[in-house]
């Protein structure tokens, strides 16, 4: 059977992680997102950005999951970004006008000066975290 959604966390030097999603992201497939981004909120990272550049289906679940994921975040004084969604998934989400609710910038660079933090390619760790569903 083919992997519907893989993803793994990049742990910034300046305080973000960047989770990287790739795939499918639905009702079946967001189990282990959800608990991953759960332990990330829990974290001392104060940025968290999900990146969507190579998601190339979302549902219904996944944009309610966002925006709880958007909302925990401002409760802990957190940034949350969702940075460089693919042309499907940014088609879907002007068209439900969630790009006017949620950060969601081109790049992960430009989420990650948004933030105020220092990019350079140099100060992305090796994954920590990486999960594959099937």
């Amino acid at each position: 059977m083919e992997d519907r959604l893989t993803f793994h966390a990049d742990y910034h030097k300046s305080g973000a992680i960047i989770f990287r999603l790739k795939g499918e992201l639905d009702i079946y497939t967001l189990a282990k997102v959800r608990e991953a981004i759960a332990l990330a909120l829990e974290s001392s990272a104060r940025t968290l950005i999900i990146d969507l550049s190579e998601l190339y289906y979302i549902d219904s679940s996944a944009i309610g999951f966002f925006i709880k994921v958007d909302h925990e975040a401002k409760k802990k004084l957190r940034y949350f970004f969702i940075a460089a969604p693919s042309h499907e998934v940014k088609r879907m989400f002007k068209t439900i006008f969630l790009h006017r609710v949620l950060n969601v910038p081109d790049s992960i660079e430009e989420a990650i000066t948004a933030a105020g933090l220092p990019f350079t390619q140099k100060n992305l760790n090796p994954p920590d975290v990486s999960n594959t569903l099937k």
